[in-house]
């Protein structure tokens, strides 16, 4: 009986690995994501609210892989706005709005806009729903 537990146990183990090789494999190339700055008297500022969903969105890149830099990136995803909308007896909605760039040569060329939903009460969430809003349009886009 023990043996044979055992050897349930490996098989489903075993099944869970090769799944997760698998899906390692279906990666949709690379992305590179950063916050737009801000120009002030001509100079580029850093946002350090919106450099808080880049970090939350690198944490969990889904299916792509994160590229070092901007010029090694298959695709740019901008986080341009961050807004907290108040709603009535409820936490208020956090929204995030980024743009979504796909490599064209040794240029990016715009793609689409992206928009997190309107009932997520933690930034977090709302980056999460960014980048998945990203890798959808990826795989209706580009055949990947």
């Amino acid at each position: 009986m023990r043996k044979l537990l055992f050897l349930s146990t490996f098989a489903v183990l075993a099944v869970l690995c090769l799944g997760t090789i698998h899906a390692a494999d279906n990666k949709l190339g690379k992305i590179f994501i950063k916050a737009a700055t801000s120009e002030v008297n001509g100079q580029q500022f850093p946002d350090a609210a919106l450099e808080e969903n880049v970090n939350d969105m690198k944490k969990n890149p889904r299916k792509f892989i994160l590229a070092g830099n901007e010029s090694e990136a298959d695709f740019l995803l901008i986080v341009v706005e961050r807004k907290a909308v108040a709603v009535s007896g409820q936490p208020a909605s956090k929204t995030i709005l980024a743009t979504l760039s796909v490599r064209d040569g040794a240029a990016f060329k715009p793609a689409t806009k992206l928009q997190s939903g309107v009932r997520n009460i933690f930034w977090r969430i709302a980056a999460e729903d960014v980048i998945k809003q990203a890798e959808n349009w990826v795989k209706a886009n580009t055949g990947k």
